[in-house]
């Protein structure tokens, strides 16, 4: 019995470090993120709107760079209030 618990244990550490994980794959294309990560917002309400916009805002920093044009003005339409000025500028 111990066994199948520290089996089931590890199956689930694999599982979150490395399974699908909506919005941090790493493999999935980040326009498909990005609108994964709009319509969770748009979806939510309340305290996990407030979650889903969290997520949204540290995606969006964290992965700027991987972004084309196009997305970077999608991301500015929807969030736009949550990032910094200077955000999505190219030097």
């Amino acid at each position: 019995m111990p066994v199948v618990f520290v089996m089931a244990f590890l199956l689930s550490m694999y599982w979150r470090k490395f399974g699908n994980q909506p919005g941090g794959d790493k493999g999935e294309a980040p326009s498909r993120v990005l609108k994964s990560l709009i319509r969770e917002v748009e979806e939510s309400s309340g305290y996990t709107r407030n979650d889903a916009r969290a997520k949204a805002k540290a995606w969006l920093v964290e992965n700027v760079t991987s972004l084309g044009e196009n997305e970077l003005f999608l991301a500015k339409e929807h969030f736009n209030y949550l990032l910094p000025p200077d955000w999505g500028v190219k030097a």
